[in-house]
């Protein structure tokens, strides 16, 4: 069983007793670090999934032991709530029924000056007026720069690709922050497959419509707070260079990184992903930190997605135009996925000899 089908499995588990809280805390004990104690204490009595537990995400656990605990400090918890309960609450002091006049009052130090205190605008939030007045915000802070106290430097250059203004990167960092705010359950990653030109972009930006309502001029940040395309990282001139390609991927991966570890739901992992190894380092994040795997194959994209002249012609008038060589070439890379195995356990037990991963 993978991880994805392991928690659904445990979704559907709890939603049957009414636990649906518990679900969202189990997800959270498996993201990052695995919290085996609070993982056990929440699968008691279910020992299937328990069983499953251990073997996929804490095989060197003592499950045994870890139950006797988990008892013992629920029985510790018990006697000191009926220790508490039998105490006799003392009396506390009461406050006077009136307060002192004014005058008796002591006034703290530097009362009568004027204090330097932050202001709110003024001006309601989407006023035209905030279309100016950004000269101050620090440009290193990034899209996601205000979610993450370290490494700003790095954010913006992950993020601010496709942010033209400051304005921009403010209207960004305010989606992600509204995003990010209210948690969702199960949160989902897509790695679409195929060569340049298919409609991946367009197939994701349709499928972030169908999942989040978003407000018309939340259509740009969302963009590039859900949607993880390498194409961001490629200059203008691109003509298919092997480095400009592979310094791509190693932004867009750090990007994923990012927006997984913030909670970003849904991901979209914009990619060509012709090979089963090249998805290997998002389908291993992506169980790390609790996310449903959806593999988009090209042919649910576009019927023509191996047709070479018809995707020749989709990039006559683009920028970064792939040559015909690049785009036939990458057709024969294109691996499928093995029809009798569970898509994400055949790219986890793919091989990346040779091949350079970023995520670690």
């Amino acid at each position: 069983m993978s991880a994805s089908a392991f928690l659904a499995a445990v979704k559907g588990r709890l939603m049957e007793w009414g636990k649906v809280e518990q679900y969202h805390r189990f997800v959270v004990a498996l993201s990052g670090t695995v919290d085996v104690k609070l993982a056990v204490k929440i699968l008691r009595g279910h020992e299937d999934l328990l069983q499953i537990f251990q073997r996929k995400f804490a095989p060197q656990a003592d499950l045994r032991s870890t139950k006797r605990e988990i008892k013992e400090q629920e029985e510790q918890e018990e006697q000191q709530a009926a220790r508490a309960r039998r105490r006799v609450a003392p009396v506390a002091p009461r406050p006077p029924p009136f307060p002192p006049p004014r005058a008796e009052m002591a006034q703290p130090v530097g009362a009568g000056e004027e204090e330097d205190l932050p202001r709110p605008p003024a001006f309601p939030p989407g006023h035209e007026s905030e279309e100016v007045g950004h000269e101050n915000v620090p440009r290193n802070h990034g899209h996601f720069g205000y979610l993450w106290p370290w490494g700003t430097p790095k954010v913006q250059l992950l993020f601010d690709r496709g942010a033209e203004s400051d304005t921009e990167r403010v209207a960004v960092s305010r989606y992600a922050l509204k995003v990010v705010s209210k948690p969702r359950f199960p949160r989902e990653l897509y790695i679409l497959r195929g060569a340049p030109g298919i409609g991946k972009s367009d197939f994701a930006q349709e499928r972030l419509a169908e999942l989040r309502r978003l407000e018309p001029s939340e259509e740009s940040a969302a963009r590039l707070s859900h949607i993880c395309a390498a194409s961001d990282f490629l200059s203008a001139d691109y003509q298919g260079e092997e480095y400009q390609f592979e310094k791509a991927m190693k932004n867009n991966e750090m990007r994923a990184l990012l927006s997984m570890e913030a909670g970003i739901h849904p991901v979209f992992i914009d990619c060509p992903n012709l090979r089963l190894w090249e998805m290997k380092p998002y389908v291993l994040l992506a169980e790390r930190l609790g996310y449903v795997i959806h593999v988009i194959e090209p042919w649910e994209i576009c019927a023509k997605h191996d047709d070479l002249p018809f995707l020749c012609s989709l990039h006559d008038d683009d920028e970064q135009r792939a040559p015909a060589t690049l785009l036939q070439a990458m057709l024969r890379r294109f691996q499928p996925l093995p029809a009798a195995a569970e898509p994400t356990e055949a790219i986890r037990r793919a091989s990346s000899s040779g091949a350079r991963h970023f995520l670690r």
